[in-house]
Order: structure tokens, then C-alpha cells, then sequence
């Protein structure tokens, strides 16, 4: 675009009779220095105008001793301040290969000169040597936040920094992550590891840092602080070999709209090099898989959204990576799709793969996550899978009590169980239907509860009762009453 505009300017400036051809040299010089495209396009434009000029010119300019024209400019013997007269000199020349207009030396300079000049920077920008330099800037920031953290959070962080150093890894560890933008900490410090078969679900609100956190693992963005690896390989040291063991579904459906589902999965298993005979087999396999068979011959811009979101999965299964990264991958889906999808997630995981999953449904955590991890503030509140967090950081347990409408007394029940189990509150009694709200208490046992709960059901007849513990989403929002608000 930058080129065009500059052309069409050009153009316009050295109209005959506008006088104004010396602003257009001027530009024409900065623009050929700093954009190649521009250079290259204004070589063709005056190469076809010296051709055109030439054949004009070449016998026009013998009569420039007698009569000035336009032709005039070149003519050596001409001692004239104006050889053309009061006319517009056409730029003509029998050698193309000359510096001075319309010649294409300056151009083809200038073009070798940008050539290495451009692949310089893009040298560095793609090198270790520009990641690394960040990265010790970086550091020089970035404080231990071990003293401030849940004793789950910095144990994990130990168990990482011990395993790093020793033979026996885990698959995956992400080790002290910090990502600093200016003077805004990111993610801070943020320390986790996955086996073979481990879902590791990371949660929290926008603006908690988990796209972030992606963006480091996946090479998109540089570590200012802290280390990533796959199977012994640092992202820092070998970032193509650690790529290739990673899959990612990003939040945006990385499709062609133009190409169907089949030759989309097809493309990407060229990308990842998979050889001719293993690739259309690899498509298949992976079409079956997510139940994309009915579709494999649609463009992809007329899937539904809960099909992106599949095919998206797809792609990033493709090579077989040791480590997927699901960033929402069930965005959108209706509860049928996405139930269809948590399976295969699973039968993925189930085959050796460890998962990374960040996800706003505390039902698909529960579903698909052996470890979890919440995020606030671009740091970790807590660590473990999800029973552990419901014990440690659970509000007690409901119980839900239906007595029988006929001959129970529900009110006798409710003075008898609050008598008996003290640290409870009764929350709803509507139509004989009974909610009270257990508080944690080490004097009172789930044994305590299920056996005052069968000791009752005949003396004051009640039909059925259930007994939950805190759900996760309950957990989530303690956690993220704490978010800052990163906008302001």
C-alpha cells in the first residue's frame, strides 16, 4: 500500500507544467531507500518510459542543434541552461544501465542493498540472539513470589526446579514463567509440570494472564523471565525442535475459508512433514475422530462454529505432538457437540498426550483436567487436582432433603438435625424440600452426616436425601473477587 501511494505521487508530480518534478526526485530518493516494493516498482515504471522515449528520441534529438525540444536533455554538445527551451525535457537513454534517470543502476543498488538489509533484521528478529537479550532484561525485574504463594503452588514450583536439573523429567514443565510488558508483570512466576496422560486446566477471567502464558509457550512471545520444555528440549535453545513436538488450537480457528475441511487437515500434515503416503492417511484418521466425515468436502467458511472449533482440535493433532494446547477449544458448541468433543479430548489424553486447557466452563475443568490451577493477577491461588481443591478450599457441604408430603413433620427434622449437627444452616425449606449448608468441621465426619441421615430417614420419613460438596465455580469466584482490573 505504502508502495502504490508513493508511485501514484511520483506520477503525479512530474506532470509537465505542474513544475514541480524536483519534489518527486526528492521523494523518489527516500522511498527507494526505505521500501523495496516501491524500488522495484518505479525500475518498471521508467523502464517502460525510456523505451517509449527512446523510440521518440533517438531521431528527434539530432535536430536539438537548431531547435530545442524535448528530446534535448542528453545532447552533450549543447551548451544551453535550458536545452529544452521553454519545454518539459523528456528522461530517455540508449544505455538502461546508468545511474542518472531513467537508468536502472540505482534501482538494482539499491534493491541488493535492502535484500541483505532486510534479511539482517529478520535474522535477529527470528535468532536467539534478540529472545536472549530480552530475556536478561527481563530477569532483571522479575522477584521471587515464593513467601506470598499457596504452600500447593510453591511446593509445585520446588518439585520443577528440582526435576530441571535432574535426569527424570516430566514430559512437560513450565518453570518461574514471568512475562513483563513495560512496567505491567503479566504472568509472574508461574510454575507448573504434566506427565504422559495429565489434563492441566488453567483457570481464570480475562486479563487473568493465560494468553500470555500461551503465547510464551508456543514461541509467539518472548520469556522475560523463567524456562519451557518439552522432553529435555528448552524453547530458549531449540525452538524449532521443541515446536515440533507441540500442537496448539488458538482461540480464533486458524482456517483457510476457501479450502474444504479434507484439504485443510491435509495441508497441515504437509506443513508438519508428513510424508504423501502417511498424509491422506492421517486426514482420514483424524476426520473419523472428530465425526467431521459428513463435512469433509465443505469449505470451511460454511461450517457451523462448533465444527471450526473441531477442526481446529484436528489441527492441532497433527504430527502427533507429546504436548496439545487447547486454548477454549468448545467455544460456541451446544451441549451435544461439546460433549462429543470432551471425549475425544480425552481418548487423546488416554493415548499418552498431556493437555494444557484454558476454558471459562468450570464444567469442562471437571470433565477434562487432572490438575488445575487458577489464575489471578498473572499468578497462581492454587494448585492440585480437583478433589484436592474441594477439600482444601471448600464453603463445607449442601444437603439436599425431600421429606414425605404426607405424614413427615418437617419441622421436627430440621429442630432435630440443627440440634445434632450445630454448624449448619438451613438456606431453603419450600414444599417439604429441605437445603441446609454444612460447615467444615473436623468434630463433624461425613460418616457423622451419613449416619444421622439414615437414623432419621424412618423416624421422621423422609423420601431421599443428597449430600454435594462445594462445586469448582464456587472456588473460581473466591479466587477472582481478587482481579485487578488491567484497563486502567
Amino acid at each position: 500500500m505504502t508502495s502504490q501511494t508513493g508511485l501514484i505521487i511520483i506520477r503525479i508530480l512530474t506532470i509537465p507544467n505542474l513544475g514541480t518534478s524536483y519534489i518527486a526526485e526528492y521523494i523518489e530518493n527516500i522511498f527507494m531507500i526505505f521500501f523495496p516494493n516501491f524500488a522495484m516498482g518505479q525500475a518498471i515504471i521508467d523502464l517502460y518510459d525510456n523505451y517509449e522515449n527512446l523510440k521518440l528520441c533517438q531521431d528527434a534529438s539530432f535536430g536539438c542543434r537548431h531547435q530545442p525540444n524535448p528530446c534535448c536533455r542528453y545532447v552533450k554538445e549543447l551548451k544551453r541552461e535550458k536545452p529544452c527551451g521553454d519545454l518539459d525535457c523528456l528522461y530517455w537513454n540508449t544505455d538502461y544501465w546508468t545511474w542518472e534517470k531513467p537508468g536502472l543502476l540505482k534501482y538494482a543498488i539499491s534493491l541488493k542493498f535492502q535484500c541483505f538489509f532486510h534479511f539482517l533484521i529478520l535474522y535477529l528478529i527470528e535468532s536467539d540472539v534478540c529472545r536472549n537479550k530480552k530475556k536478561i532484561c527481563g530477569q532483571q525485574n522479575a522477584k521471587d513470589n515464593t513467601l506470598d504463594s499457596d504452600s500447593d503452588v510453591t511446593n509445585e514450583k520446588i518439585r520443577i526446579k528440582k526435576l530441571i536439573s535432574s535426569k527424570d523429567q516430566d514430559n512437560f514443565m513450565a518453570s518461574s514463567l514471568t512475562k513483563i510488558y513495560s512496567n505491567f508483570k503479566a504472568v509472574n512466576q508461574i510454575s507448573f509440570g504434566l506427565k504422559f496422560k495429565e489434563c492441566f486446566g488453567l483457570l481464570g477471567v480475562n486479563g487473568a494472564g493465560k494468553t500470555s502464558t500461551f503465547k510464551m509457550i508456543t514461541g509467539q512471545e518472548t520469556i522475560s523471565n523463567g524456562e519451557v520444555l518439552i522432553d529435555k528440549i528448552n524453547l530458549a535453545n531449540e525452538k524449532d525442535r521443541f515446536q515440533k513436538l507441540l500442537g496448539y488450537c488458538p482461540q480464533v480457528d486458524p482456517l483457510i475459508d476457501q479450502m474444504t475441511v479434507f484439504e485443510t487437515i491435509l495441508l497441515f500434515t504437509r506443513l508438519r512433514g508428513i510424508k504423501n503416503e502417511l498424509a491422506s492417511r492421517t486426514t482420514i484418521n483424524l476426520i473419523n475422530l472428530f465425526d467431521l466425515n459428513e463435512h469433509k468436502s465443505k469449505m470451511c467458511y460454511t461450517l457451523s462454529g462448533g465444527n471450526k472449533r473441531k477442526l481446529s482440535v484436528a489441527l492441532a493433532l497433527v504430527g502427533s505432538p507429546n504436548v496439545i494446547l487447547l486454548d477454549e477449544p468448545t467455544t460456541g458448541m451446544d451441549p451435544k457437540t461439546r460433549r462429543i468433543l470432551w471425549n475425544c479430548i480425552n481418548k487423546i489424553r488416554t493415548k499418552g498426550k498431556s493437555l494444557v486447557l484454558t476454558t471459562h466452563s468450570m464444567e469442562e475443568a471437571e470433565a477434562l483436567c487432572t490438575k488445575i490451577a487458577i489464575m489471578v493477577n498473572g499468578e497462581f491461588k492454587c494448585f492440585g487436582s480437583l478433589q484436592h481443591l474441594k477439600n482444601k478450599f471448600g464453603d463445607g457441604f449442601t444437603l439436599l432433603v425431600r421429606v414425605s408430603p404426607k405424614i413427615g413433620n418437617v419441622q421436627n427434622f430440621v429442630d432435630h438435625f440443627m440440634k445434632t449437627y450445630k454448624t449448619c444452616e438451613l438456606r431453603e425449606n419450600r414444599d417439604n424440600f429441605l437445603k441446609f449448608h454444612l460447615a467444615s468441621d473436623s468434630k463433624n465426619s461425613l460418616s457423622k452426616i451419613f449416619s444421622l441421615m439414615e437414623s432419621s430417614k424412618k423416624t421422621y420419613f423422609i423420601d431421599h436425601y443428597c449430600l454435594t460438596q462445594t462445586n469448582l465455580e464456587q472456588i473460581f469466584f473466591n479466587f477472582v473477587s481478587e482481579q485487578k482490573d488491567t484497563k486502567k
